[in-house]
């Protein structure tokens, strides 16, 4: 077994802004080959593959495709009384962050370049996390099968006072 692996939307690797919504627009990148991707990754990955269907019609007669965001395991992190309405970010469960790494290896086979960022911390993003944890982020960037792997720890780097609170309780 193994825990709950989150990460943000695919991103292109030439991304202006960090999209960390699962559904966010203007993020994913091309498949590629669709059918080498369902073929080559398991039933259970490909059912829980996110994707929009882009269309640019810029030039006679148009192109279509599919961008892919990522992939959830629906459950994790849903804040909605309806378990059946998704997850608020892209989880894989019972996973570690080399076996995503692994497998983000294998998509990058049929889809553009792309950059994803990844954590075990439970409660991931939360701020409060970060003072104390023991989990880590990464960064990963794949292309062509090749991976690239960054391990970012968080924690903190320095504090000094904010200038408001304290005794008065007045804004300053």
């Amino acid at each position: 077994m193994g825990e709950t692996i989150r990460f943000t939307p695919l991103h292109p690797q030439d991304y202006d802004y960090i999209e960390v919504e699962r559904n966010s627009y203007g993020t994913g990148v091309k498949i590629t080959d669709p059918e080498g991707l369902e073929d080559d990754a398991s039933d259970t990955l490909v059912e829980q593959m996110d994707t929009r269907e882009y269309v640019d019609r810029s030039e006679y007669p148009g192109w279509e495709w599919s961008l892919l965001l990522g992939f959830t395991t629906y459950g994790g992190g849903n804040e909605s009384d309806d378990p059946f309405s998704g997850a608020d970010y892209h989880n894989v469960a019972n996973t570690s962050p080399a076996d995503m790494a692994d497998i983000f290896a294998t998509v990058s086979e049929y889809t553009e370049p792309f950059v994803v960022w990844m954590g075990d911390i439970e409660g991931w993003p939360h701020p409060a996390r970060l003072e104390g944890g023991d989990g880590d982020f990464f960064r990963v960037e794949a292309a062509d099968g090749d991976i690239d792997v960054e391990r970012l720890t968080p924690g903190i780097v320095d504090r000094e006072p904010a200038g408001f609170g304290g005794e008065t309780n007045e804004w300053q």
